[in-house]
């Protein structure tokens, strides 16, 4: 017969198998582990032409670096004339806190912002600290702000979002700078031919001489059984100062969208509007975007055309093909654009092509080549007087 020390033993055995097993299949988390450290190591060179004979030649080094909770990043900009800019970016992640920080040098002092945010629930709130070089660099000219951000996500198909400045405007820019948000989700196709060849804009809110109340934006959203509706509304310190009201619907079966945005300026009249139609047919998207603009003059002025647009997305063969064709205010042709992007392991490939009335505009080219911890990505950019920008770099993580 067994003694009891070995049936303990055996207790014990089958409790930790059991509870590994459960482990293993309740928490997908335990499949991968997460390492405790990583980094980033990237250069990036541009070869910039100037005009009629001469170059420029701008280089990036970046480092991140991700210690458990912790991520620090720092990007160093030089040029031929020497160095250009330093911006350093720290976060930590305490739970349901934030805090987060960074500062740039350009080439000089010219912004520390420093942000605590914290979510509980479904509510996040957050605090943004800002000290800017608001002058120039011979004379520089400093000021501070401050933004308070109260946030719900959503709740029922709403979601709230209050930001105010106290010497800042244009506070959007912490939620991307974007003032109609379904408008810009439906436009997808558009922002892609833009970012293509481009780099991500840094959004900023405007920081101005002296700490006081400068400006409050209140934003409401409803996504709910298929009715779209979002309202914007910007305060200054006189009051009501402009609002951009988005109602529209959205199904899945077909996946069919339209939307009509209405923007007002501070006396209530129609600055500008838009009717937004997004269908997805696969392999096809297809986005059509017109534009209005409110009357110019005193009545009776009425709201003309100011534009229309359209997007197209095919992939075929492993391809994906987008057109985007611009028309002005007469409803003649202005702009044709046409991508191509696609991806033969460990190549990823994309080109962009502009034409205009004239004909040909402008084209680049962009290519990245991944491996294991190592991408090497090049863009060339050229017009009819030759090439505009040449650039070429790389990144390692490890």
């Amino acid at each position: 017969m067994p003694s009891r020390s070995t049936l303990w033993l055996v207790t014990i055995m089958v409790l930790a198998i059991a509870v590994s097993v459960h482990a293993d299949v309740e928490d997908p988390s335990t499949q991968l582990v997460t390492p405790m450290f990583s980094a980033t190591l990237g250069l990036d060179v541009t070869f910039v032409p100037l005009p009629p004979l001469s170059f420029d030649i701008v280089s990036a080094l970046s480092l991140t670096l991700s210690v458990a909770d912790f991520v620090f990043a720092s990007q160093t900009e030089f040029a031929l004339s020497g160095f250009q800019s330093q911006r350093f970016t720290a976060a930590l992640h305490l739970g349901a806190v934030t805090l987060s920080d960074w500062v740039a040098f350009e080439p000089l002092f010219s912004w520390n912002q420093f942000a605590a945010h914290a979510q509980f629930f479904a509510i996040d709130a957050g605090i943004d600290l800002i000290l800017a070089n608001i002058g120039s660099t011979q004379t520089p000219t400093y000021s501070m702000a401050g933004v308070l951000q109260v946030g719900a996500s959503p709740t029922c198909g709403v979601s709230l979002l209050s930001l105010t400045g106290f010497g800042a405007v244009d506070l959007l820019a912490l939620s991307g700078g974007i003032g109609a948000p379904l408008a810009h989700r439906f436009q997808h196709l558009f922002h892609y031919l833009d970012t293509l060849c481009a780099d991500p804009v840094d959004t900023r809110v405007t920081v101005l001489p002296d700490f006081y109340f400068e400006e409050q934006v209140l934003r409401i959203e409803l996504d709910l059984f298929g009715l779209l509706a979002s309202s914007t509304t910007w305060f200054d310190w006189l009051g009501f100062s402009a609002q951009t009201i988005e109602v529209g619907f959205a199904f899945l079966e077909p996946n069919l969208a339209f939307l009509m945005a209405i923007s007002l300026d501070g006396a209530f009249s129609i600055d500008a509007m838009e009717f937004i139609l997004d269908v997805v047919i696969q392999p096809v998207s297809f986005t059509s975007r017109t534009a209005f603009i409110g009357p110019l003059g005193p009545p009776p002025a009425v709201i003309a055309f100011a534009g229309q647009q359209f997007a197209l997305a095919v992939e075929a063969i492993g391809v994906l093909f987008t057109f985007e064709t611009d028309f002005d205010s007469a409803f003649l042709f202005e702009r044709q654009l046409v991508a191509l992007e696609t991806e033969i392991p460990p190549v990823r490939f994309a080109s962009l092509t502009a034409f205009t009335a004239a004909g040909f505009d402008e084209q680049c080219v962009r290519a990245r080549v991944q491996f294991t911890g190592v991408s090497l990505f090049s863009l060339v950019g050229f017009d009819l007087g030759g090439i505009t920008q040449a650039r070429f770099g790389f990144d390692l993580t490890f």
